[in-house]
């Protein structure tokens, strides 16, 4: 299971509906995700990478455009792919860097999910409408003219000395999806969102600071992406025999965006 939290931005607002069941979102595709994050309207991180999942076979990739110089040798083209592909909660993890233009270089290694691997787990939570959510109106994202808002307002909690702030959450849904959605049970999520108030940290119950991000999967998105999507390489292969188990930091770090 991987433990790690997210943080999204609110992109637009529109005037409240009568309330509705929130559709399943399709959670079997792939797609070029964005990921925002704005602190009083200034942007403070964006991560771009490829997403692929199956969440009910509970596989899932992530390929990252590695800076050139991190890439072995500096200068070079490279990415990063951590790959789930056995669809047993228990993993492993596969990270695997390919240079372009030089096989020789391609290295893999191996870590254990710290838990279980459920569907309620990053990414395949990504695909998740709260069912406390209304259909807030219809509006104009990602040249889709009539996209539906799904609104939730999740409200602050506390555990202890940790003060969660209210959470203003947004679906996004493509429009026009109808008869495919009905044939495979599921629509499109072109991006999510979310706003938070505070002070100086999250939850410290101030409003001075508005915290706002979105995750963007409208580029790039392809339905029912192939097995051969989460195939192991054949380098990867060896590595499966040493796995050890992730730790939070390990996770973080493979996994920028998803902290």
């Amino acid at each position: 299971m991987l433990t790690l939290v997210w943080a999204t931005v609110l992109l637009l607002q529109l005037p409240g509906t009568a309330t509705a069941t929130p559709p399943a979102v399709n959670g079997v595709f792939c797609s070029d995700n964005v990921d925002q994050l704005a602190v009083n309207g200034t942007a403070q991180q964006t991560i771009k990478y490829r997403l692929c999942m199956d969440k009910p076979a509970l596989k899932w990739k992530r390929v990252d455009v590695l800076p050139s110089t991190s890439c072995p040798p500096p200068g070079t083209s490279c990415t990063q792919t951590t790959l789930f592909p056995s669809g047993t909660p228990d993993g492993p993890l596969f990270i695997f860097t390919e240079v372009a233009g030089h096989p020789e270089l391609f290295n893999c290694s191996t870590l254990h999910p710290q838990e279980p691997t459920t569907s309620t787990d990053l990414p395949f939570s990504f695909t998740a409408i709260d069912a406390e959510a209304a259909l807030n109106g219809t509006g104009p994202v990602d040249g889709h003219a009539d996209a539906q808002d799904w609104r939730h307002l999740r409200p602050a909690a506390a555990s202890g000395p940790y003060r969660k702030p209210a959470e203003d959450m947004h679906w996004y849904l493509a429009d026009g999806d109808g008869a495919l959605a009905a044939a495979v049970g599921a629509t499109q999520l072109l991006k999510s969102a979310c706003v938070q108030h505070y002070a100086k940290v999250p939850g410290d119950g101030g409003s001075s600071t508005t915290s706002v991000g979105a995750r963007d999967y409208s580029a790039g998105y392809t339905r029912f992406p192939p097995q051969a999507t989460f195939a192991i390489p054949a380098g990867c292969k060896a590595a499966a025999h040493h796995a050890a188990e992730a730790t939070p930091e390990q996770l973080a770090a493979l996994l920028p965006g998803w902290q």
